[in-house]
């Protein structure tokens, strides 16, 4: 009887032992993919901020055009020419979209 009591208690203990450690495992893994979603995020991030540089850019340089433009039809006594509106720049801003997300969201993890 006694025998019998310590063997359940010791399964009980390993069947214990291998939940944490399933929990353990489990814990590293959803770490591992939150560092994984944190790099790809700031990576998001460094890429919108360059392609935000490079419209500023275009942006500045179309305006430069137009007013080159503006000039030699002045000159030549010309209207102004019209050109199509450039878009708003900076981009507005738009709300973020806080759907739940779910781990059917993220099969791969």
């Amino acid at each position: 009887m006694r025998r019998l009591a310590r063997q359940r208690e010791h399964d009980a203990s390993d069947m214990a032992l291998r939940l944490i450690g399933l929990a353990v495992a489990r814990a590293e893994q959803l770490e591992a993919l939150q560092r994984s979603y944190v790099t790809e995020l700031d990576d998001l991030r460094r890429d919108r901020w360059r392609a935000s540089e490079a419209v500023a850019q275009v942006q500045a340089e179309a305006i430069a055009a137009r007013l080159i433009v503006h000039e030699l039809d002045a000159r030549l006594g010309e209207p102004p020419r019209e050109f199509h509106p450039l878009p708003d720049f900076p981009f507005p801003q738009r709300a973020p979209d806080v759907r739940a997300i779910t781990m059917e969201d993220h099969k791969d993890a």
